[in-house]
Protein backbone atom coordinates (compact mmCIF):
# COMPACT_ATOMS: atom_id res chain seq x y z
CA UNK A 1 0.00 0.00 0.00
CA UNK A 2 1.58 3.26 -0.95
CA UNK A 3 -0.13 5.65 1.45
CA UNK A 4 -3.07 5.46 3.81
CA UNK A 5 -4.73 2.89 5.96
CA UNK A 6 -6.38 -0.36 5.05
CA UNK A 7 -9.98 -0.88 6.10
CA UNK A 8 -10.32 -4.42 7.34
CA UNK A 9 -13.77 -5.62 8.29
CA UNK A 10 -13.86 -7.73 11.46
CA UNK A 11 -10.10 -7.42 11.70
CA UNK A 12 -7.84 -8.35 14.54
CA UNK A 13 -7.32 -5.32 16.83
CA UNK A 14 -3.67 -5.36 15.78
CA UNK A 15 -4.78 -4.37 12.26
CA UNK A 16 -7.48 -1.91 13.27
CA UNK A 17 -5.19 1.11 12.87
CA UNK A 18 -3.02 -0.39 10.13
CA UNK A 19 -1.11 2.32 8.34
CA UNK A 20 1.95 2.24 6.11
CA UNK A 21 3.60 5.31 4.69
CA UNK A 22 5.37 5.26 1.32
CA UNK A 23 7.07 1.90 1.91
CA UNK A 24 6.16 -1.08 -0.28
CA UNK A 25 3.52 -3.27 1.32
CA UNK A 26 3.91 -6.97 0.57
CA UNK A 27 0.46 -7.94 1.86
CA UNK A 28 -1.74 -5.19 0.39
CA UNK A 29 -1.70 -3.56 -3.03
CA UNK A 30 -1.95 0.20 -3.62
CA UNK A 31 -5.77 0.03 -3.54
CA UNK A 32 -5.69 -1.63 -0.11
CA UNK A 33 -6.71 -5.05 -1.45
CA UNK A 34 -4.97 -8.11 -0.05
CA UNK A 35 -2.61 -9.74 -2.53
CA UNK A 36 -3.95 -13.22 -3.42
CA UNK A 37 -0.98 -15.16 -2.03
CA UNK A 38 -1.45 -13.46 1.37
CA UNK A 39 -5.18 -14.16 1.77
CA UNK A 40 -4.82 -17.38 3.82
CA UNK A 41 -2.25 -15.77 6.12
CA UNK A 42 -4.42 -12.68 6.59
CA UNK A 43 -7.45 -14.84 7.39
CA UNK A 44 -5.49 -16.80 10.01
CA UNK A 45 -4.10 -13.58 11.49
CA UNK A 46 -7.51 -11.90 11.67
CA UNK A 47 -9.01 -14.93 13.41
CA UNK A 48 -6.22 -15.18 15.99
CA UNK A 49 -7.12 -13.85 19.43
CA UNK A 50 -5.14 -10.75 20.35
CA UNK A 51 -3.71 -12.51 23.44
CA UNK A 52 -2.36 -15.34 21.25
CA UNK A 53 -0.73 -12.86 18.90
CA UNK A 54 0.86 -11.10 21.88
CA UNK A 55 2.05 -14.47 23.28
CA UNK A 56 3.66 -15.39 19.95
CA UNK A 57 5.42 -12.03 19.74
CA UNK A 58 6.79 -12.43 23.28
CA UNK A 59 7.90 -15.99 22.51
CA UNK A 60 9.73 -14.85 19.37
CA UNK A 61 11.34 -11.94 21.30
CA UNK A 62 12.57 -14.32 24.00
CA UNK A 63 13.88 -16.75 21.40
CA UNK A 64 15.85 -13.98 19.66
CA UNK A 65 17.27 -12.82 22.99
CA UNK A 66 18.32 -16.28 24.22
CA UNK A 67 19.88 -17.15 20.87
CA UNK A 68 21.85 -13.90 20.85
CA UNK A 69 20.08 -12.38 17.84
CA UNK A 70 20.76 -8.94 19.27
CA UNK A 71 22.73 -5.78 18.69
CA UNK A 72 24.28 -3.29 21.07
CA UNK A 73 23.45 0.40 21.26
CA UNK A 74 26.24 2.41 22.80
CA UNK A 75 25.66 5.68 24.62
CA UNK A 76 22.04 5.03 25.57
CA UNK A 77 20.76 4.93 29.16
CA UNK A 78 17.92 2.46 28.62
CA UNK A 79 20.20 -0.55 28.12
CA UNK A 80 22.48 -1.69 25.41
CA UNK A 81 21.31 -5.11 24.24
CA UNK A 82 18.30 -5.16 21.93
CA UNK A 83 16.81 -7.78 19.66
CA UNK A 84 16.82 -7.10 15.94
CA UNK A 85 13.54 -5.64 14.70
CA UNK A 86 11.49 -8.19 12.79
CA UNK A 87 8.05 -8.75 11.39
CA UNK A 88 6.05 -11.50 13.06
CA UNK A 89 4.26 -12.17 9.77
CA UNK A 90 6.34 -14.10 7.25
CA UNK A 91 7.29 -12.65 3.89
CA UNK A 92 5.65 -14.86 1.29
CA UNK A 93 7.69 -15.32 -1.87
CA UNK A 94 5.68 -16.44 -4.87
CA UNK A 95 7.03 -18.96 -7.38
CA UNK A 96 7.55 -16.16 -9.92
CA UNK A 97 9.44 -14.01 -7.41
CA UNK A 98 11.55 -16.99 -6.34
CA UNK A 99 12.39 -17.82 -9.97
CA UNK A 100 13.74 -14.27 -10.39
CA UNK A 101 15.73 -14.45 -7.12
CA UNK A 102 17.06 -17.92 -8.00
CA UNK A 103 18.23 -16.77 -11.43
CA UNK A 104 20.19 -13.89 -9.88
CA UNK A 105 21.69 -16.08 -7.16
CA UNK A 106 22.70 -18.72 -9.67
CA UNK A 107 24.38 -16.09 -11.84
CA UNK A 108 26.31 -14.63 -8.90
CA UNK A 109 27.36 -18.01 -7.48
CA UNK A 110 28.55 -19.12 -10.92
CA UNK A 111 30.58 -15.92 -11.35
CA UNK A 112 32.10 -16.30 -7.87
CA UNK A 113 33.03 -19.93 -8.56
CA UNK A 114 34.71 -18.96 -11.85
CA UNK A 115 36.61 -16.18 -10.11
CA UNK A 116 37.82 -18.45 -7.31
CA UNK A 117 38.78 -21.23 -9.73
CA UNK A 118 40.83 -18.77 -11.76
CA UNK A 119 42.48 -17.06 -8.76
CA UNK A 120 43.56 -20.33 -7.18
CA UNK A 121 44.52 -22.09 -10.44
CA UNK A 122 45.49 -20.29 -13.67
CA UNK A 123 45.49 -16.79 -12.17
CA UNK A 124 44.59 -15.11 -15.47
CA UNK A 125 42.62 -12.34 -13.79
CA UNK A 126 45.67 -11.55 -11.63
CA UNK A 127 48.15 -11.78 -14.52
CA UNK A 128 45.98 -9.46 -16.61
CA UNK A 129 45.93 -6.93 -13.76
CA UNK A 130 42.13 -6.95 -13.62
CA UNK A 131 42.39 -7.70 -9.90
CA UNK A 132 45.54 -6.57 -8.06
CA UNK A 133 47.39 -9.48 -6.40
CA UNK A 134 47.67 -7.59 -3.10
CA UNK A 135 43.89 -7.52 -2.76
CA UNK A 136 43.73 -11.32 -2.99
CA UNK A 137 46.89 -12.27 -1.08
CA UNK A 138 47.32 -9.61 1.62
CA UNK A 139 46.34 -10.45 5.21
CA UNK A 140 42.74 -9.53 6.01
CA UNK A 141 43.80 -7.10 8.76
CA UNK A 142 46.87 -4.87 8.99
CA UNK A 143 49.50 -6.29 11.35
Amino acid sequence: MSTGSVSLHNSNPALRDYFLDDAYDEMFDAAGEVRPHYQVLLDAFQNMPEQELRRRKQSADLSFLTQGITFTVYGRNEGTERIFPYDLLPRIVTAAEWAHIEKGLTQRITALNHFLRDVYNEGKILADGKVPREIVYRPPFPA
